[in-house]
């Protein structure tokens, strides 16, 4: 975003099959006229067997706070 904010660099269009909610304007590659293309990432964080359930509730306090959602 950064790089994208400054006009280093410019974003043709999103992987995804919806737009970006941090760049309203930009369009899906679909929309920009490739119909159907739909790209995602998954991520995932797992923790060891045993992990005591107070830290497990804070690491997963800490990424629901800081992840950007969806309005």
């Amino acid at each position: 975003m950064p790089h994208i904010s400054s006009g280093r660099l410019r974003a043709l269009a999103v992987s995804s099959s919806c737009g970006s909610f941090l760049l309203p304007d930009l369009p899906t590659i679909s929309e920009a006229g490739v119909p159907g293309y739909e790209a995602g990432t998954w991520f995932g964080l797992v923790a060891p067997a045993g992990t005591p359930p107070d830290i497990v509730a804070r690491v997963n306090g800490v990424i629901v706070k800081d992840l950007p959602t969806r309005p």
